[in-house]
């Protein structure tokens, strides 16, 4: 049976105004990159042994005054004008809950571990029409030992990005609000396509499906297209006009295919509030059958860990065609 964990408080935190750059309440649209983003909350749960933890009002500190510099993250989706979902960069605040549980971390983490990591990050509402886009949960285990969860709409930010938010907030708390970065995030000014569309790089990763647009799957090229002439994207859907993202949503089953995901590049051992970076990362539930990630190891430095969504009545067949190489 997992262990109960007991929410304690429950606040809005907003950007600190010490520090803030502020988004001033202005609407700023997605990108296409944005929406071709699932429309989801991703979880992230990071692990702090007692020697290591800081404490609560150390880490919600650090998070407002780096949250001036993330205007995205503070703010809010909106429709604008034209009726497209948009962020309202209003400063109205991370939802942040503190928990505890009345047990050692480790043993906590030795009982049903699927389901006690479960309990460890917000859930976010999403028919809530004014949702915080990003949402922290800390809690607070009897050794002194804290996990920090959090979930983010993954159109508002990416993996990428959040990781050097993380290592932002990281700095923030060690620097008591004094070590602030300067991140570039007028989406404004990249989400005005060319006219006529100029594209530079190979952009059929990203993948959209639009009244006038064709569809193909995961970077592969539809069936015989290698003899096919180039075409140009449509006028209306380079110009965004309605795009709707086919990135698997919650509830995909990929079998028999995989997905894999990198999170090679995201600096885990960076998340040092001041006494020592995170003892684990451990896995959320993620609600896509068959994805597979790869993520930095926080047991050693330079090592690599694989976490992997799978249906129970799949994970025979894995086993199967899985070999060690040790």
């Amino acid at each position: 049976m997992a262990v109960a964990v007991e929410i304690t408080r429950s606040e809005v935190l907003r950007p600190s105004e010490t520090s803030a750059a502020g988004g001033g309440g202005k609407r700023s649209p997605l990108t296409v990159f944005d929406r071709a983003a699932m429309d989801w909350y991703i979880p992230a749960v990071f692990a702090w042994d007692g020697a290591a933890a800081p404490s609560n009002d150390e880490v919600k500190g650090g998070l407002a005054a780096v949250l001036a510099r993330y205007p995205h993250l503070a703010g809010r989706f909106d429709v604008d004008e034209r009726g497209r979902r948009c962020f309202n960069l209003n400063d109205a605040g991370v939802r942040v809950l503190e928990a505890t549980v009345a047990a050692d971390l480790a043993d906590a983490l030795a009982h049903d571990v699927a389901a006690h990591v479960n309990e460890l990050y917000p859930k976010a509402d999403m028919e809530n029409a004014d949702e915080a886009v990003f949402q922290v949960q800390l809690t607070r285990y009897a050794c002194g030992g804290l996990v920090i969860g959090t979930a983010c709409n993954h159109q508002v930010s990416d993996g990428q990005s959040m990781s050097f938010f993380y290592v932002a907030w990281a700095a923030a708390v060690r620097s008591a609000g004094a070590t602030l970065p300067t991140p570039f995030v007028d989406r404004a000014a990249i989400a005005v396509p060319r006219g006529p569309p100029a594209p530079a790089f190979d952009h059929r990763n990203i993948e959209f499906k639009g009244e006038h647009s064709w569809t193909h799957s995961y970077g592969s090229l539809p069936p015989g297209a290698d003899q096919e002439p180039r075409r140009p994207l449509p006028g209306r859907v380079a110009a965004g006009d309605e795009l709707t993202p086919t990135a698997a949503p919650p509830g995909t089953v990929f079998c028999p295919d995989l997905e894999v995901d990198s999170w090679l590049g995201f600096r885990f051992h960076d998340l040092d509030f001041g006494r020592g970076p995170p003892c684990a990362f451990l896995p959320p539930d993620v609600p896509v059958e068959g994805l597979l990630i790869f993520v930095p190891s926080c047991a050693a430095k330079g090592g690599v860990e694989m976490f992997m969504a799978l249906d129970d009545v799949h994970v025979e067949a894995f086993r199967q065609i899985c070999y060690s190489m040790d």
